[in-house]
């Protein structure tokens, strides 16, 4: 039987919505879903504009006029707008918020629809208040030949909007005065999709507003009594989404996440109280802060009792942080949908501290604008970065007491990595130093003299064809120069790679000043893009790719098609390549290609067609007919039919195209062009039964084989058995919001249903507010329905407990506390998600809602062992004595006996999926916390090489101290393996004779970690600075998984040729 997890396949929660792809009817009840303006009176608590009323549009005397048409046909009734951006005004004019903290800050410059996603707040206030449309300028309708002339506009340009039930189209820049403006209809789109809430049940009158991200647009619909909406066709291009309803939170959803079937979720507002204590009593008047990842904060006050409420939050991961006669207390509170009211949050002051301190130069001078990034020690979730003043002071907090990883950058300046600190009570200045860089500065520029701005370059150590690693990257500013930092002298290689210019690279000499470096354009393709009837067509990927060695073929440039369906671009080799349209259409994958060859420095221009193809219906029933309504169907062409220099592209998973049923089962793909299609059919709570529909041949279990020239498919869904139940607790009163396996549901009786995925043991797992975790094992049978009646939950225990030193009895704050389940289920293999909190200051933990069953603690912490204690039925308190172990020291130096900062990995032997990690600086390193036992140890250079460094196997003792040295080999014997004639996906691992752990499936994530790799160059790999005597050398490929053993002896010194003719065995999964 399959190992299970505590979880169900669902929708996927994306940033801050959830987003599935949903059908829709095929006849939708106009009232419910048509476009419209917003009445003033529209029912319903609206957030007040936050902006002044929009500056009303100026007028004129000018016109444009023109003809409206659906290929060649005039088209009459079609609705013809002139939109305009107001300066400071409309969204698309509005800047990107920046972080005046940063120097350099990435939105500096840019518009908020570049920056949606990140200032998802500033747009979702500005759209509620009606406030950033695009204003109309003059609106008409088409008359019965398809003219439109819109009278009274001002100078200038404007963008045209034709919206029918034809189709809809979009045309930007149109002058003032125009006459003879075509606007050709094209197909558009339709945002369609439906609102619910978090257990998918449907919202109705939730108010939508589609807007489109690049011209600002906005239009409006509400939803039906199933939660459906549909707004279209509108022109092809970006749109985001706000939905709003009383008394739920309002969303907001970046372009990315809306498609043309979307869902969107509403949440209700959840409420978060909390109490500030300092010294372990009330603490009124304390300043409470909370925030959610990058947004703007909310700041209460405690009352008289220390207390502080939040109210009408989302149910995400929050940071309280509070602070009083600077004394600071930091929590995390992970607020779930289950919860509309959460536990109370107990803040005690005094158990975070703010880091400050200096950052310097090595001659004593203050550095401003230095970046100071630090994280927790082996969690690299949590992290934050501030930026120095210009008395280079940084002050970063209120952060938990704990060991902490820096970062310290600084153009110029050498930087400071991975240098560990630990944050305790005491307020200590925390200062760095940077010493002087050898810096590389210049200025990139065109062929004209024109500097090259946001140009990407690295500095590489190295000659070049063996690089060691690279040292530092940057952009070019907007004047073309750059500034790039090394940590040595000497000769170095920088290159660039812009995709307007042909990528080079050149030798330099570090330190250096004003160099000027010109760029090549190269070849150039310039082309378009229409539909079957010539229409030009926006916003369509253009991919040329470029074959390579085997027959394999790659991507070289991307680029976009504009408002007038026209595309280029530029830094190609001469040389053949072939240039691609695609675009995915209701979920079918359009493509047009043509090949070009291009001459140095030449120019191309192609011309780019779609097809329109073919069409196939189908309607998804189950054994008895009725129609299965919103379930996924994939479509793609399988390897075998697709052409080669496209194989490179094949998608899998949720990556493929794909299109929902709608209420009636059925479902349409369009412009299908290839000879055959393959179909992958799913729907939660059915199995597709690919062997019983009609109209296709089975591929597999899941799949169906569609050929050009089929019209209709029947597809065939068996409907799952299921697991039904109520949800009651202690009183037998229905729990009505609750999680089963993770999964968020609500039932007003505490009903809840789950679909039998197989024949066995299935596991359920219930969380509620209030109640303890609630477990079930439940014998199923595929087919067979099971009633599981009342499933009581209680509120379970209080677990209290503090985590000590067991040497000392120290308490260890920051401890990494979690409540596994019985040890049955860890023998099982099941992953139930686990209590987790950190121990606080004093050490101490407390869980208060824990099953009543014997269970298990593990505890984690720096620089000690993992602890697993087993907690009793019954037992409410436990103390956890953590043991530090060995401590293990390791020293490196480069070749020359340099100390050198590196990383080194250790690796289990008898479990190479556990491994630990140990940062050497400045040439030494130390931990404890390593488990007993026989290790692997590979050393890399903080520039990623592991050249010269030889794999050492360690055996690690319950106590004491163990030391490792890495010297970096000065020379040594060169292997060079001729590998004409293998597959391209061959891997090849060097390793020492002593290293003999058996290949397998699972032991070959250790190969590749602990061996060397080499340095692919025309057909030859080259492992260079051995060290003498038996090496094993491990190839591999797949699939199927295969590989190659053997042992070559090298010499002390010189160069070893070796063909390789490898003799491929199956490899083991063990």
């Amino acid at each position: 039987m399959r190992r299970q997890a505590w979880g169900v396949i669902g929708a996927a929660v994306v940033g801050l919505g959830v987003v599935v792809f949903l059908g829709l009817p095929q006849g939708t009840d106009p009232e419910s879903t048509q476009v419209s303006q917003r009445p003033e009176g529209a029912s319903g608590k609206r957030k007040q504009k936050v902006h002044a009323t929009p500056t009303p549009p100026p007028s004129g005397t000018l016109s444009i006029r023109g003809l409206v048409k659906v290929g060649q046909a005039p088209v009459a009734g079609v609705r013809v707008s002139a939109t305009r951006p107001m300066p400071g005004e409309t969204l698309s004019e509005l800047p990107c918020p920046v972080d005046e903290s940063d120097p350099a800050p990435s939105s500096r410059g840019k518009r908020l629809p570049e920056c949606m996603r990140e200032a998802r707040a500033q747009v979702l206030e500005l759209v509620q208040g009606r406030y950033g449309e695009a204003p109309v300028y003059a609106e008409t309708v088409t008359g019965a030949d398809g003219s439109f002339a819109l009278e009274g506009l001002p100078e200038g340009e404007f963008t045209l909007w034709a919206l029918g039930e034809q189709g809809a189209e979009l045309r930007p820049q149109v002058a003032a005065g125009a006459e003879g403006v075509e606007l050709v209809l094209g197909e558009g789109v339709t945002v369609e999709g439906r609102v619910v809430d978090a257990s998918e049940h449907p919202l109705s009158e939730v108010r939508l507003t589609v807007l489109h991200a690049k011209y600002t647009r906005f239009f409006d619909v509400r939803t039906s009594a199933d939660g459906r909406f549909q707004v279209g066709p509108l022109p092809k291009g970006e749109y985001a989404l706000v939905a709003e309803k009383e008394e739920w939170l309002p969303e907001f959803l970046p372009p990315y996440l809306v498609r043309s079937r979307t869902a969107v979720v509403l949440y209700q507002p959840v409420r978060l109280a909390g109490l500030v204590l300092s010294e372990g009593t009330p603490a009124p008047g304390t300043e409470v802060r909370l925030t959610a990842g990058s947004e703007a904060g909310q700041v209460t006050t405690a009352d008289a009792q220390g207390r502080f409420v939040f109210e009408g939050l989302k149910p995400l991961g929050y940071e309280l942080t509070a602070e009083r006669a600077g004394r600071f207390a930091r929590a995390e509170v992970h607020l779930r949908t289950m919860e509309l009211s959460a536990e109370e949050v107990v803040l005690r002051l005094g158990e975070s501290r703010h880091v400050e301190g200096t950052v310097r130069d090595d001659a004593g001078n203050p550095i401003p604008g230095a970046r100071v990034a630090l994280w927790r020690k082996r969690d690299y979730g949590q992290n934050w970065k501030v930026f120095t003043d210009e008395e280079g002071h940084y002050r970063v907090g209120p952060l938990p007491l704990s060991d902490y990883v820096f970062d310290v950058t600084a153009p110029r300046y050498r930087h400071v990595e991975n240098e560990v600190h630990a944050i305790t009570r005491e307020p200590v200045p925390l200062d760095f130093t940077l010493p002087r860089a050898f810096s590389l500065a210049g200025t990139l520029v065109d062929e004209e003299g024109v500097p090259v701005a946001e140009a990407s370059l690295e500095l590489i150590s190295g000659d070049g064809e063996q690089p060691q690693g690279t040292q530092s990257n940057t952009m070019t500013e907007e004047d073309g120069r750059f500034v790039l930092d090394a940590p040595a002298a000497g000769t170095w290689t920088l290159s660039t790679e812009d995709e307007r210019f042909l990528p080079e690279k050149k030798q330099v000499q570090v330190p250096s000043e004003n160099l000027r470096w010109v760029l090549r354009r190269g070849a150039r393709i310039d082309g378009s893009v229409t539909d079957a009837e010539g229409t030009p067509m926006s916003e369509v990927g253009i991919t040329v790719w470029m074959p390579g060695e085997e027959g394999e073929w790659s991507y070289s440039r991307r680029a976009m098609t504009d408002a007038q369906g026209r595309f280029s671009v530029s830094g190609m080799e001469a040389g053949s390549y072939r240039v691609e349209a695609s675009l995915t259409d209701e979920g079918v994958e359009r493509s047009a290609s043509q090949p070009v060859t291009l001459r140095d420095n030449g120019r191309a221009e192609v011309a780019l067609r779609f097809e329109t193809g073919w069409s196939l219906s189908g309607l998804a029933v189950d054994e008895a007919g009725q129609p299965v309504a919103e379930a996924t169907i994939n479509v793609y062409q399988p390897p075998n039919a697709t052409a080669a220099w496209r194989r490179n592209r094949f998608r899998c998973g949720n990556d493929r195209p794909r299109i929902v049923t709608g209420r009636d089962g059925r479902f349409t793909l369009e412009h299908l062009t290839g000879e055959q299609y393959v179909l992958w059919a799913y729907k939660e709570g059915y199995i597709f039964l690919a062997a019983k529909s009609e109209g296709a041949a089975a591929v597999d279990e899941d799949s169906i084989r569609v050929r050009s020239g089929t019209e209709q498919v029947r597809l065939v869904f068996q409907s799952q058995a299921r697991i039904r139940g109520r949800l009651v607790d202690p009183d037998g009163a229905p729990i009505p919001r609750f999680e089963l396996n993770m999964r968020f549901m609500s039932d007003a009786q505490g009903a809840f249903t789950t679909p039998i995925t197989e024949t066995g043991t299935q596991h359920l797992l219930f969380g509620a507010p209030g109640m303890a975790q609630t477990t079930r094992a439940v014998k199923v049978q595929e087919g067979v329905d099971v009633d599981l009646g009342e499933v009581r939950m209680e509120p379970g225990r209080r677990v209290r407990g503090v985590v000590v030193d067991a040497e000392t009895g120290a308490p260890q704050a920051g401890a990494e506390v979690r409540v596994l389940g019985p040890a049955r289920e860890q023998e099982e293999g099941l992953a139930r998600p686990s209590l987790f909190m950190r121990a606080q200051d004093d050490g101490t933990f407390e869980f208060p809602h824990v099953e009543s069953e014997p269970l298990q603690l593990e505890v984690s912490h720096t620089n000690y062992r993992m602890a697993r204690v087993a907690l009793g039925a019954s037992d409410a308190s436990v103390t956890v004595r953590l043991v530090s172990g060995a401590t293990v020291v390791v020293s490196a130096v480069d070749s020359a006996g340099r100390p050198l900062d590196a990383d080194v990995r250790f690796i289990l032997e008898r479990d190479e999926s556990s491994w630990e990690t140990l940062d050497v600086v400045e040439g030494v390193g130390q931990r404890r916390g390593l488990e007993p036992g026989s290790y692997w140890v590979q050393l890399s250079t903080a520039a990623g090489t592991t050249e010269g460094f030889v794999p050492q196997r360690a055996e690690i003792p319950e106590q004491g101290q163990v030391k490792l040295a890495f010297v970096q080999r000065k020379a040594g014997p060169t292997l060079v393996l001729r590998t004409e004639g293998l597959d391209e996906g061959v891997e090849a691992i060097l390793l020492p004779g002593a290293f003999t752990v058996p290949v397998s499936m699972k032991t070959v994530p250790l190969w590749t970690s602990m061996g060397l790799s080499g340095v692919q160059d025309e057909g030859v790999r080259r492992f260079t600075a051995l060290s003498p005597g038996r090496v094993r050398l491990l190839l591999f490929a797949g699939p199927p998984a295969r590989f190659h053993l053997e042992e070559l002896e090298l010499p002390a010194e010189g160069v070893v040729e070796r063909g390789v003719q490898p003799r491929w065995q199956p490899m083991p999964e063990k």
